[in-house]
């Protein structure tokens, strides 16, 4: 990892320690940097001392070279180690390595420093490690194949990668991203936190919290700056930590009910972390003739659409000088600022007069309620958002982000950026980046190169009709005709032709297209954990309409709606949904009672509306009184349920409906089955890809993974091979799926540029 998670502002006794120490020194002159950084320095060795002093023997500094190479002796006889860095900053290519944190057994946790700095002269401080010796020693761990463990791994592998002029080994275990496979339903992902919640029962209480107390005493404050006495504990803990870490979870995947997670672990995601690196540090080119461009065209267009704004806001001046009059203390500005909030709510509402349709924001200005009011301006100020999104968020900000070094834009990519497994990507987020507006265009290939991409063909449905194992679904597949189609003619019990969006000779099939598109509509709501009132509104139809359709679907479509049942059945036996290849999306209200009752203060000693009761008194709510209160809760509508639980809570009892929450769990089942399945299957395609020699060869390198695409470039006399392996290396990366997948590779000079015939 890279910095210390220490000093926080929030800890009022380091404050008052810092302001003691600060009384009794001469006040540093304005502005002295360097006078500030030395106090703050003195006041960390002055608490480290004092508070730590008994914990420093569990802990090393290697600085000597024979203890250096006797410690890395080890390393390679037991053949694995923690590995930690602490850096300059985050910055792959300009910050520096400050010292390597390691911990291997039968030794003690141990920090080597390497590049920490005087806060007076701004030097490399005497007394460190031999850099070019550590180099060595770290060749030889490469050499033998040590298995290094990391948490975070991406990071290290790249500031490692800058720090020997060439990569680090693929990691044997990431205790990060093993985290996300043993569970999906947690926040806290730190080593700090992870540590604290499953291996603290191995050190006592007392040296757990002293040291975690001091776990933000140096927040703010860059490591190289820390002195090696003050922050060698914290350095090498983070491998010790890593590393019972890792213990921890290896005892998990190594129950054989958890051999199917272990597999995706080790033969997918744990190769993966080489290939995120290796994206994050190869980077994207980025042609800058086109965004300056863009920035002049969107500038000009955001200017125009402000002068039709104002003008409009013009027609209304007689109503706004009025208003004024009336209410002299208003806060709007002149002209009316209708970036504000506030401004634009009393500019609507109060002066213009609209009325909102929505009751629950009555005064609301976001972009649903402008679509709704009806109104020249309001679609000239949602003319004017949509605009100043695109240049600001994209047209202005990824040229900001240009790597000098190179020239390139070098995305963050996360392997876990979603419950289903799903990659992500940051700094920019490129599954975010619109299709629209020519800001894709940006990312080129590089000189002499092709950008080629292939994706998925339908490959969430693929999967679907794999598991429902109907053969209408999966024959369709396999006689090539369109699947949505084809679910519409035995839904609307029409011909397939009549489900088509085009006729023969080319022409539109309105209704065809309209079929087609209700059906499809139903069947990525039921994948995506959508309800029939969300179907209903991205269809622009009513709730009826869109559960009338769902119920066409499974009476066509039986199979469907049996495995659904059984996935659903499953999950709340487990807790948890499986994708193809084992991932487990736990789902934290799947196994609750629809209802749940509990006794409140006043307490009932005699409740009878039907029966006869016990006179002795359980502290669990009956059977008797759950099975009466379900009966009428399961009839009643929301309004009604209400009343009921109202009703009951005057007798005692205490009743929560978890039906929302339920009813959100079960939508998930099928999404979290299908969408991890495909998010494993595309996880597998890029590591073979990645992994192919002849690929390699003709000078391939994945640049970017976009949902279900996979994107890199090679140099253009190599494309017409690289264009057929790419497509035929994805496909073979199911093994699990028996419905045959497709994929579609295209080649470019830029992202979604026109596609070039080779």
């Amino acid at each position: 990892m890279a910095l210390f998670d220490t000093y926080s502002r929030s800890s009022k006794e380091i404050d008052a320690a810092l302001k003691e120490k600060l009384k009794k020194k001469a006040q540093p002159k304005k502005n002295s940097k360097s006078n500030n950084l030395l106090t703050r320095v003195n006041m960390i060795k002055e608490r480290v001392e004092k508070n730590l002093g008994e914990y420093k023997n569990d802990y090393k500094i290697l600085i000597k070279d024979e203890e250096i190479i006797e410690y890395f002796d080890h390393m390679l006889a037991n053949g694995i180690c923690a590995i930690d860095t602490e850096t300059t900053g985050l910055n792959i290519f300009q910050d520096k390595v400050v010292g390597i944190c390691l911990y291997t057994e039968g030794e003690k946790a141990s920090y080597i420093p390497l590049n920490h700095i005087s806060s007076i002269y701004q030097t490399r401080i005497q007394n460190q490690a031999d850099i070019d010796l550590v180099k060595k020693q770290l060749e030889r761990c490469i050499d033998s194949n040590v298995k290094f463990i990391y948490h975070n791994g991406k990071f290290d592998l790249n500031i490692l990668h800058t720090f020997l002029g060439h990569k680090m080994n693929c990691p044997y275990w990431d205790t990060l991203v093993a985290s996300y496979l043993i569970t999906n339903d947690e926040n806290q992902r730190s080593l700090k936190d992870q540590y604290s919640k499953y291996c603290s029962h191995l050190e006592n209480k007392e040296k757990i919290e002293t040291l975690s107390h001091f776990n933000d005493l140096f927040d703010g404050l860059r490591f190289d700056y820390v002195p090696i006495e003050s922050g060698y504990i914290y350095a090498a803990r983070d491998a010790y930590m890593t590393y019972m870490l890792y213990k921890h979870q290896k005892e998990f995947f190594d129950k054989p009910e958890n051999k199917d997670v272990f597999d995706l672990f080790i033969n997918t995601e744990v190769p993966l972390i080489e290939v995120t690196a290796s994206m994050t540090r190869t980077g994207v080119a980025i042609n800058t003739e086109l965004t300056d461009r863009l920035e002049k065209e969107y500038k000009e267009k955001l200017d125009t659409i402000t002068s039709k704004i104002y003008s409009e806001i013009d027609k209304f001046q007689d109503q706004i000088i009025k208003y004024k009059m009336i209410h002299y203390n208003n806060k709007l500005q002149d002209p009316i600022n209708f970036n504000s909030n506030d401004q634009l709510a009393t500019l609507l509402y109060d002066i213009i007069g609209l009325q909102n349709p929505d009751k629950e924001k009555p005064r609301g200005v976001g972009e649903d309620i402008l679509k709704k009011l009806n109104s020249p301006l309001c679609d000239m100020i949602l003319e004017y958002r949509g605009i100043n999104k695109l240049l600001s968020t994209y047209i202005e900000a990824i040229p900001k982000k240009i790597e000098p070094i190179d020239g390139r834009l070098h995305a963050q990519f996360n392997q876990n950026g979603a419950d289903t497994g799903r990659f992500s990507s940051s700094d920019p987020n490129l599954q975010n980046i619109p299709t629209s507006a020519g800001i894709r265009c940006m990312f080129t290939a590089s000189p002499g190169m092709y950008m080629v991409g292939a994706d998925f063909s339908q490959q969430e449905p693929r999967i679907l009709a794999h598991l429902c194992g109907d053969h209408n679904m999966i024959n369709a597949y396999k006689t090539g005709k369109d699947l949505y189609s084809t679910m519409a003619s035995l839904a609307f019990k029409v011909p397939y032709e009549d489900c088509k969006e085009f006729y023969p000779d080319g022409t539109t099939n309105k209704e065809g297209k309209k079929r087609r598109s209700q059906i499809k509509g139903v069947v990525l709501g039921l994948m995506y954990g959508r309800g029939d009132a969300s179907v209903g509104e991205q269809l622009g139809i009513t709730v009826d309409e869109a559960r009338a359709l769902s119920t066409a679907l499974f009476e066509a479509f039986p199979k469907m709606k049996e495995y659904i049942e059984k996935a659903k059945a499953e999950a709340k036996k487990t807790g948890y949904t499986t994708t193809l290849w084992g991932r487990r999306r736990y789902l934290k209200h799947i196994m609750d009672e629809r209802f749940e009752y509990h006794y409140g203060i006043n307490r009932p000693v005699n409740f009878d509306p039907l029966f006869d009761s016990d006179d002795d008194i359980d502290n669990e709510v009956s059977k008797d009184i759950k099975d009466y209160y379900n009966q009428r809760l399961e009839k009643a509508n929301f309004t009604q349920r209400r009343k009921i639980i109202d009703e009951a809570l005057k007798e005692g009892i205490i009743i929560i409906d978890n039906s929302g929450y339920l009813a959100e769990s079960e939508r998930q089942v099928v999404n979290g089955i299908v969408q991890g399945s495909a998010a494993d299957m595309t996880k597998r395609a890029m590591v073979a890809l990645y992994n192919n020699q002849e690929l390699k060869d003709l000078g391939f390198r994945l640049l970017m993974s976009v949902h279900d695409e996979n994107i890199g470039e090679c140099p253009k006399e190599n494309i017409v091979r690289v264009r057929e392996l790419l497509s035929n290396i994805m496909i073979e990366a199911n093994n699990k799926c028996s419905v045959p997948m497709k994929c579609d590779a295209e080649v470019s000079e830029y992202w979604y540029g026109p596609s070039i015939q080779v």
